[in-house]
């Protein structure tokens, strides 16, 4: 099978790398190898890799069970507000051992709960 060419080469600096990069330093800081993140997300080790290394283009639901995996969640945060969620993130790490940076917490709803009402 071919693969992609975004599975070939790294993305430039930009904020799918950082994305890449944090999933990568969060798995580090939680002590876990590649191989132990694939177990716990049903992922082949070589694609936490790739993904690691920013030379692939995941789909959601692998970015979303990377996340859960390292006890994280993904947030969208509109651009407006990303420097105050920046302090509110780097004020909270510094009261805990958690290391976050806002790429970890970015947010997409759960399909199922649109449905509900207030």
């Amino acid at each position: 099978m071919s693969q992609k060419s975004s599975q070939t080469s790294p993305l430039p600096s930009s904020p799918e790398s950082d994305l890449a990069s944090a999933f990568r330093e969060l798995r580090r800081k939680r002590g876990l190898s590649q191989m132990a993140l694939a177990d716990l997300t049903g992922r082949k080790q070589a694609r936490i890799s790739l993904v690691e290394g920013g030379r692939d283009d995941p789909r959601l639901s692998t970015l979303m069970a990377l996340a859960r995996a390292l006890g994280s969640e993904l947030v969208l945060v509109p651009r407006e507000h990303i420097a105050e969620v920046r302090q509110i993130v780097n004020s909270s790490s510094k009261k805990s051992d958690k290391v976050l940076t806002f790429f970890e917490e970015m947010y997409v709803p759960d399909p199922d709960e649109e449905e509900e009402s207030d």
